[in-house]
């Protein structure tokens, strides 16, 4: 199996949102892009709540050594040498692939969570938005504003991802959302109500929401025309997040019992709806 292979199978399976957003590129283009996905998610993994704190440490600092080597052409993982050929091509920055190990760092120095939403936004800047910003640079930009428009979308896509994955991260033994948040909501997500809901959860989660649209709405308005096609794996996937946080609200927020997502045609169907236009539900 080549890096590449190992990539598209790790980061855009048949059915993932991600398989989806990448419809119209490129083949080069998108295997770059499913290398930095697989990168990430690689990563992450490393901070697997159930983990050995010890193990867990040990196995990010193998990951910042292989950056380290990845920047010298010298990777082993799969991922890593994928995302090399990938730099190559393009002058990824450094300092944004290292923010992708420090952000998952950020998951042990916080016990698993974070206090305000000022930690989670940094915690999205690093392990969402950065991916956006060089997922930019391999697609290309004309406006400097489309790298802000890209900050922007990268730390919704986080947000959005916490909504709809709250339960999922629970019963992993994390939680993401901000801790002062939760406090002022009285709620404690260990033993609060799930059949139905808690009032209090859903006040929550519609606060929640409310802050990821925010980022969303906030990125379209700094789109600039001319980098539309570049942006535009970026906005399907907001587009089809968006979707799922529509299912969601309609559930009541039924997130902590269940999972929800969307069947591949309607994906299908967003992704060609969305591309080569802003979504409708964002503007």
């Amino acid at each position: 199996m080549t890096p590449q292979q190992y990539c598209r199978d790790k980061a855009a399976p048949p059915g993932s949102t991600l398989r989806y957003a990448l419809l119209f590129l490129t083949n080069t283009q998108r295997d770059d892009l499913c290398a930095l996905h697989a990168l990430r998610a690689d990563i992450l993994a490393t901070a697997t709540p159930l983990t050995d704190p010890i193990v867990a440490r040990a196995r990010l600092q193998w990951w910042r050594d292989e950056l380290e080597r990845l920047m010298d052409g010298k990777a082993q993982h799969p991922a890593a040498r994928a995302v090399s050929a990938a730099r190559r091509r393009h002058d990824l920055p450094r300092e944004q692939l290292l923010e992708l190990v420090d952000g998952v760092g950020m998951l042990f120095d916080n016990d698993g969570g974070f206090a305000t939403f000022k930690d989670l936004g940094l915690y999205a800047y690093r392990t969402s938005a950065v991916l956006e910003l060089m997922s930019l640079e391999i697609l290309g930009y004309a406006d400097r504003h489309s790298l802000k428009c890209a900050h922007e979308l990268g730390v919704a896509l986080e947000l959005m991802r916490i909504i709809a994955d709250v339960g999922h991260d629970l019963r992993q033994g994390r939680i993401l959302l901000p801790r002062d948040d939760l406090l002022r909501h009285g709620i404690d997500l260990r033993t609060v109500a799930t059949s139905p809901p808690a009032p209090a959860f859903v006040a929550l989660m519609r606060e929640q929401l409310t802050r990821a649209n925010d980022y969303a709405a906030r990125a379209v308005k700094l789109l600039p025309d001319v980098d539309r096609r570049p942006l535009t794996p970026a906005l399907i996937r907001i587009a089809i997040a968006a979707a799922v946080l529509g299912e969601i609200e309609r559930s009541g927020f039924d997130v902590l019992r269940q999972r929800i997502d969307l069947p591949p045609l309607r994906k299908l169907w967003i992704a060609w709806r969305t591309r080569g236009r802003v979504p409708q539900r964002l503007r």
